[in-house]
């Protein structure tokens, strides 16, 4: 009887420890979807991601074509936002709000609107030709197009 409990007691404990990393019935955590940076779909510019740097701090105000950029972010406080900032300027959530914070205080360009509703997100780049946004990309997409990509904190191609 007593190898039993032995058995019995290894095998509690190697799914516990399975369980708490997540892996316990063969479960892998749940994929987080890219990020995909959109244009309104008649918008034929291609930017780099030296560009949407440029954007997204207000430093590039103006498509190829002459269309003032009206750049959308997410609010602060969201894990899209933070991604994005990380990835694409740079910043950690501190770092933004003091970059904006001084260009309040030195009269520079005002930070991009904030739109918090990923759909609305979509809608309004949809309506609006000089508008860029980014959204998780798992959301329906229309009447937009993708000009880049964040995975893992990297801009990649679409």
């Amino acid at each position: 009887m007593r190898p039993r409990v032995h058995v019995l007691l290894a095998s509690v404990v190697a799914l516990a420890a399975l369980a708490m990393h997540g892996r316990a019935g063969g479960a892998e955590p749940a994929a987080v979807p890219d990020l995909v940076v959109i244009v309104n779909a008649a918008n034929k510019e291609r930017p780099s991601p030296e560009m949407l740097e440029r954007i997204f701090l207000r430093k590039e105000m103006n498509w190829d074509s002459g269309e003032r950029i009206l750049p959308l972010n997410a609010s602060p406080e969201s894990e899209r936002r933070q991604r994005f900032d990380r990835a694409v300027l740079g910043m950690t959530p501190d770092e933004a709000a003091r970059y904006w914070l001084d260009q309040r205080i030195r009269g520079g360009g005002a930070a991009p609107r904030e739109v918090g509703d990923a759909v609305l997100t979509v809608k309004l780049i949809a309506k609006l030709t000089g508008t860029i946004g980014y959204v998780p990309g798992d959301v329906q997409l229309s009447g937009v197009r993708v000009v880049a990509r964040i995975r893992n904190d990297k801009v990649i191609a679409p």
